[in-house]
C-alpha cells in the first residue's frame, strides 16, 4: 500500500502550537503545510490480532511560516517486524529520525516527544507509542532538539483468545501484551546541546464488543524514563478506544 498525505492550515489567536499543547508560541498567527508520502508491506497468520512482519517507511515535510519566518522540516520512519516460532509473537523495531532548520529559541524549529500519548478516550491507534513523537516515561512534549534520532524495539506476546467470555450484548475478544525499549538522541549534530534519553515498558490492550457489533479496547501501560541511563521519571498509562 502507497499513500500520499497533503494537507494545508492557517491558525489565529495561537498561544500554543497547534500540535504540541504544552510548548507556547510568541505568535498568534501561524500558516503550516505538511506532505507525507508512506509505504507499507506488512503480513499476519490466521489468527493474529495485528501484523506479525513486514516492513513499513514513511518520509515527510513541514513548512511552517508565523512571524516573517519560514521554517522547513523533514522526517523519515522505517519499521521491520519478524514473526518468531511463538504462535502470533512478533519483534518489531521501528525508527525514526529528524531534522529542522531555524533558530533554536523558535519553538517551530524543534521536534517534541514524550508521553505514551493516548487519551482518556481515543478514536487512534492504541499504541500510540510506536509514533515518532511519543516517548513513554516523560511528560508530553517535554523532550526536544532541532533534529533527532530514536529507535523502538517492541516484543509482541502471543494474544489470550477469550472464546466463550460475556453475553451477545458485551463479550471479551482477546487480551495482548507488548514490551518495548526506546531509545532517543535529540541534537544529534550539535554536541552542546545533545542528550540521550531511554525508556522501559509495557501496554496492554483488552479487546471488547458491546451492543453485539461495537468495537473497543481498553489499554494500560507503564513507563520508566531515563536520562542518560539514570532513571528520571515513570509514567501510567490509561485509555479507552471507542469504535
Amino acid at each position: 500500500r502507497l499513500d500520499l498525505e497533503v494537507s494545508a492550515a492557517y491558525y489565529t489567536g495561537l498561544d500554543t502550537l497547534p500540535n504540541n499543547q504544552n510548548v507556547p508560541t510568541s505568535f498568534e498567527k501561524l500558516a503550516s503545510g505538511r506532505a507525507k508520502l508512506s509505504y507499507s508491506d506488512t503480513r499476519k497468520s490466521l489468527g493474529a490480532v495485528e501484523d506479525e512482519k513486514g516492513w513499513r517507511w514513511e518520509v515527510a515535510g513541514y513548512a511552517d511560516y508565523a512571524d516573517n519566518d519560514f521554517v522547513p522540516k523533514l522526517r523519515a520512519g522505517l519499521d521491520l517486524g519478524f514473526a518468531l516460532p511463538w504462535k502470533h509473537s512478533s519483534l518489531w523495531l521501528y525508527g525514526a529520525a529528524g531534522i529542522a532548520d531555524g533558530d533554536r529559541e523558535n519553538s517551530l524549529a524543534n521536534w517534541f516527544f514524550g508521553g505514551f500519548g493516548n487519551n482518556y478516550v481515543d478514536d487512534r491507534e492504541i499504541r500510540r507509542y510506536r509514533e515518532f513523537y511519543s516517548f513513554p516515561g516523560f511528560e508530553i512534549d517535554e523532550l526536544y532538539g532541532q533534529d533527532f534520532a530514536k529507535g523502538i524495539l517492541e516484543w509482541n506476546l502471543p494474544p489470550v483468545i477469550f472464546e466463550e467470555m460475556g453475553t451477545p450484548s458485551f463479550y471479551l475478544t482477546w487480551m495482548q501484551a507488548s514490551l518495548f525499549a526506546g531509545a532517543l538522541v535529540t541534537d544529534v549534530g550539535d554536541s552542546e546541546f545533545r542528550e540521550n534519553y531511554g525508556s522501559l515498558g509495557i501496554q496492554v490492550d483488552l479487546h471488547f464488543t458491546v451492543v453485539h457489533r461495537f468495537s473497543m479496547t481498553l489499554s494500560a501501560g507503564y513507563a520508566q524514563g531515563y536520562i542518560d541511563g539514570s532513571k528520571y521519571d515513570e509514567e501510567i498509562m490509561f485509555s479507552l478506544k471507542i469504535l
